[in-house]
């Protein structure tokens, strides 16, 4: 606590007068979390995300930001010493996450507001189109990428990417789901592994789909009449 005083000089027989005006304050505080099941609350397996860079706003009615702060390696934050009034606190997403939480939230002030802010990490699909030399559907050490091959996601979210010059691809930022990815058979090209593959995605986790193509030939030849046997 604190304490303010005044001076005031008095004459003989004179008078004084002194008031003191207070407003009252309150804090703001919350935490980040992972939110590995998506259901917006925080569970006893679910940890705070901290020291990430997660940046939190407290704006008033009028739009104004009135304070900023970062989470602490738990995921807590908080703002003190704030006055009466409504606020609006949001909170950025961080790279690799979606967000399971409104990412703005209404609080009001005096009392202790509060806003929970959940997370849930994305999952990631890649792999790799290769020229199959030896046919046998595994890609070895010597096998080249083929580059600029279309490969679709579809299932929970639809996508197109194309091979780079190593022939790899990814998709990134996916959320829990069922998902195919098909690579599409280049021209000249035979398949040698199955030109699609189902992929299950859960909370933060990684799927692979490699696809092999050999390269088609032309055999040709003559049929004659071997007149001297």
């Amino acid at each position: 606590s604190s304490s303010i005083s005044v001076s005031i000089q008095l004459s003989s027989g004179g008078s004084g007068n002194a008031d003191f005006g207070f407003q009252q304050t309150g804090s703001v505080s919350g935490i980040v979390f992972e939110d590995l099941n998506a259901d917006g609350s925080q569970q006893a397996t679910e940890g705070g995300i901290g020291a990430v860079g997660i940046t939190l706003s407290l704006t008033n009615t009028s739009g104004s930001v009135v304070a900023t702060t970062t989470t602490a390696g738990n995921g807590s934050y908080v703002f003190n010493g704030v006055v009466a009034g409504t606020y609006y606190v949001s909170a950025s997403t961080p790279t690799g996450y979606s967000p399971t939480s409104p990412a703005t939230q209404q609080v009001v002030v005096p009392g202790a507001g509060s806003a929970n802010f959940g997370f849930q990490p994305n999952g990631v699909i890649s792999g790799n189109v290769f020229n199959d030399l030896n046919g046998n559907g595994v890609k070895g050490n010597t096998e080249p990428g083929l580059q600029g091959i279309s490969v679709t996601l579809a299932g929970d979210a639809s996508r197109t990417s194309i091979t780079d010059v190593n022939g790899n691809y990814d998709f990134t930022a996916l959320l829990p789901g069922s998902y195919t990815v098909r690579a599409t058979t280049p021209t000249g090209y035979n398949a040698t592994t199955p030109t699609s593959s189902g992929i299950t995605i859960v909370s933060g986790s990684s799927g692979i789909g490699n696809f092999g193509f050999v390269k088609t030939g032309n055999l040709n030849g003559i049929i004659f009449n071997d007149a001297n046997g």
